[in-house]
């Protein structure tokens, strides 16, 4: 109540109030043991890979990290990295706070291989009916059964992702032309995308 009071003595003089940005701690950095990062692993532990995610233990070559938060890497730390079946699991704005510690900790030509349910397949397969029982359906089938949260199309990932700096290629099924990524995905479910993000060697791409 006095603070509110404050602010409006302050307001009803001229004052401007703005609120100052939040100070981001700085994280504790570790320089990884492996070139290659598989994000978001779950129980599927990649050998020779970094496996991280937010379950509490694993193998030797796991790690917990929580990825919509800073990423406790040194930029540049990996050539290749791999995420199936996690972004569709957070908001939109999360995501990008992903992405974007992704680009950092790649290294300069690093690709990112990313599987996720792309939203014009997920609409056709899911959302046959176009009114409200139908969208019921869709909703039970598409988010709440697989506790997903937000889909990407080919077209706002390649937007995000070109905001961030990548250059982005979709392929198709579980082929790269990379043989660290090719054959990588486990999900051959005809409603995903397999999409490759690339950091530029020399700096970031210009924007579409």
């Amino acid at each position: 109540m006095l603070k509110k009071l404050v602010i409006n003595t302050l307001k009803a003089a001229g004052y401007e109030i703005h609120r100052s940005p939040r100070a981001i701690p700085p994280v504790a950095q570790v320089a990884p043991k492996y070139s290659k990062i598989h994000y978001g692993s779950g129980r599927v532990y990649l050998d020779g890979w970094l496996n991280v995610d937010i379950i509490a233990n694993g193998p030797e070559n796991y790690m917990y990290v929580n990825l919509v938060e800073r990423h406790p890497f040194p930029d540049n730390s990996f050539t290749f990295a791999f995420s199936e079946d996690f972004i569709e699991h957070v908001d939109q704005a999360s995501a990008m706070m992903f992405l974007v510690e992704a680009y950092r900790t790649l290294a300069p030509g690093g690709v990112l291989r990313i599987t996720t349910p792309d939203l014009d397949k997920v609409l056709t397969k899911h959302y046959r009916k176009q009114d409200f029982s139908g969208f019921e359906v869709g909703r039970e089938e598409a988010y709440s059964s697989s506790s997903h949260i937000h889909f990407f199309s080919k077209g706002t990932l390649r937007a995000v992702a070109a905001h961030i700096g990548f250059d982005t290629h979709f392929v198709e099924g579980d082929r790269s032309k990379y043989p660290e990524l090719d054959g990588i995905n486990t999900r051959s479910d005809e409603v995903y995308l397999h999409a490759e993000l690339v950091k530029p060697i020399h700096g970031r791409m210009s924007k579409p």
